[in-house]
């Protein structure tokens, strides 16, 4: 990962591409108030943070809006970042997507996989999604999410090194936080963003030495 230039230049801003869905394109919330937008201003001019949420978005590659077919993930890697925040699972959590669930860990390895990748060689923080406060028929199920979809993320995360991001236990229980129970409202867009800048600024060590 890039993230200082020769002594003597000028310092290239740090690419950090913000990976996701809904949620991270900022459904119901003003473009400045989106978490992408919020970290950008929390982290301050060194940083380029884009934001690359796709509605509907899914990690598996099913039906008609996967994440790796969309253009939003065309320009997340023309983008090339240094840094990507990849926060998905929770259109995963449909009834019609979930019956295919035995695709959900293999293509979340290929789509991490395809970030990390790169050029840029990036670190790639991933976020569980954030927990859901009302449950829609046919919608996102917050069961599902919690006792199989983020064991499934956590466990990726484990296998490839990756650090992870609880963004669902800071939403539990806080149906505050959100526009319509499954969007947060632009205060929970500031507990993403908070929490991201968080894990970058204070990034593990041990296991997960930078690029």
């Amino acid at each position: 990962m890039r993230t200082h230039a020769a002594d003597g230049d000028t310092a290239a801003p740090i690419r950090l591409a913000c990976v996701g869905d809904s949620i991270t394109q900022g459904v119901h919330v003003r473009g400045e108030d989106n978490y992408p937008s919020t970290l950008g201003q929390l982290l301050g001019a060194r940083y380029q943070v884009r934001n690359f949420g796709f509605l509907g978005g899914t990690v598996m590659n099913i039906n008609e809006r996967p994440y790796a077919a969309c253009e939003a993930c065309k320009e997340a890697t023309a983008f090339n970042p240094d840094i990507v925040v990849f926060m998905l699972g929770t259109n995963d959590s449909k009834p019609d997507e979930w019956k295919h669930k035995e695709r959900f860990k293999r293509d979340l390895i290929a789509l991490l996989d395809h970030f990390a990748g790169l050029p840029a060689k990036p670190k790639i923080w991933v976020c569980t999604p954030p927990w859901v406060a009302k449950h829609y028929p046919a919608g996102h199920d917050e069961a599902i999410l919690a006792s199989e979809i983020i064991p499934l993320i956590r466990a990726v995360a484990a296998e490839r090194k990756l650090p992870l991001i609880d963004m669902h236990a800071l939403f539990d229980g806080k149906p505050e936080l959100f526009a319509d129970g499954v969007h947060p409202n632009a205060a929970g867009c500031a507990v993403l963003a908070n929490a991201a800048h968080k894990a970058l600024s204070n990034p593990p060590k041990p296991n997960n030495p930078p690029k």
